[in-house]
């Protein structure tokens, strides 16, 4: 050190550093074992769960499945990853129990997992938000409409596989749901 170690500025050492601000929004997501462990603990008295945004892996999914048997209102929008098994065995496990489920914005969504939610999930099944769903095509939705008639509520805004045409006979096809109660892309009239 130039001209040597001076010691401790006079009145004491500097106060410590306060912590760093929290991101927009108020919170930090958990991380999965933490989202596990708290499943595990008070997962059995939940009817309404939101881990959207929240880093879900196969121990969640498990978790979720096992012990979350009260689940009526579960929301997984933004997942980016889940293990190819993990989603299948959440959906064959929560048969006849979930009522509204919200997928919005999540990468893996697609056809085979509105085929999962025919198979298993359609005498219970009355919402459905698939938002942002790049998979989900025009095939996907026909088969949910053949399966799920007790549907009363779906979000299908910004889903690339569908095109705004089809968009415009999701009424036709899905009869029960009122037409305020389904969500679509808006029709283009001009073009840019």
């Amino acid at each position: 050190c130039p001209g040597g170690w001076r010691g401790p500025p006079p009145g004491g050492p500097p106060p410590p550093r306060p912590p760093p601000p929290a991101p927009p929004g108020g919170c930090i997501a958990p991380p999965p074992a933490a989202i596990t462990s708290f499943l595990e603990t008070c997962g059995g008295g939940l009817e309404i769960l939101d881990l959207s945004g929240c880093r879900v892996d196969a121990q969640v999914m498990e978790a979720l499945s096992r012990c979350c048997t009260k689940v009526r209102e579960l929301s997984l929008g933004y997942l980016e990853e889940v293990p190819f098994r993990a989603l299948p065995l959440l959906l064959r496990n929560a048969a006849g129990r979930i009522t509204s489920l919200a997928l919005n914005r999540s990468v893996m969504v697609g056809d085979s997992t509105l085929l999962l939610l025919g198979r298993h999930m359609a005498a219970s099944l009355t919402s459905l938000d698939i938002t942002g769903c790049k998979r989900v095509t025009r095939e996907g939705v026909l088969f949910l409409a053949w399966h799920c008639k007790e549907l009363r509520s779906l979000k299908v805004r910004y889903c690339a596989g569908m095109s705004s045409d089809f968009q415009e006979t999701l009424p036709k096809i899905f009869p029960q749901i009122p037409q305020d109660k389904i969500e679509r892309d808006k029709p283009r009239f001009f073009k840019d």
